[in-house]
């Protein structure tokens, strides 16, 4: 069996048209498809004879109203965020990083960081911001967004230090206060 890397993530939406925007605005998606909530209204009249009243009434009175918008990232074709218009949901769940279990963020990686970052502020998306590029434990470079849901997500710029490349020792013996060091040198110059 073969495991390939993220197909989709899935979020629920406040605001569906404003998620959409969003994602076009700082992550480059485009809309693949959408599905309305009509597609689940069965076209055989024995199958929606069988599904209860309510729910059938229900989904007759939003059937016109976007369910699910696949955005596909231009950068990464095939790879997608799945935006649910959950008419019901009310309860926010925002992570919190140290506490909780569930979810907590998802993670790309950019070739350059800060670049990035300073096209999110041109964008206008000072707001959705969470931490600016800094370095990390793990020797990458990264920065953290969050959607107008409160989903969290990071950015990384891999270098030729990053434990994901190289594992957990550092040639040279370089420490981790030397890495760091070097990088706001590079920032300041």
């Amino acid at each position: 069996m073969i495991i390939t890397p993220n197909m989709h993530l899935g979020f629920n939406c406040k605001d569906l048209e404003k998620s959409i925007r969003w994602y076009e605005t700082f992550l480059n998606c485009k809309e693949k498809f959408t599905i309305y909530y009509g597609d689940m209204i069965p076209d055989n009249e024995e199958r929606r004879n069988s599904m209860p009243k309510e729910r059938l009434a229900y989904l007759e009175s939003v059937k016109d109203v976007k369910w699910i918008v696949y955005m596909e990232f231009q950068d990464a074709p095939g790879q997608f965020v799945e935006l649910f218009n959950t008419l019901d949901a009310t309860v926010p769940h925002v992570p919190e990083e140290h506490r909780d279990l569930n979810f907590t963020h998802f993670a790309h990686t950019v070739d350059d960081v800060q670049k990035f970052y300073e096209e999110v502020l041109e964008k206008g998306g000072k707001d959705s911001v969470v931490h600016p590029p800094m370095p990390n434990i793990d020797r990458t470079f990264a920065m953290w967004l969050q959607d107008p849901d409160g989903n969290r997500m990071e950015f990384i710029q891999y270098t030729d230090y990053s434990m994901q490349k190289i594992g957990r020792e550092m040639p040279g013996n370089m420490t981790l206060s030397e890495f760091f060091d070097s990088y706001m040198k590079k920032q300041q110059s």
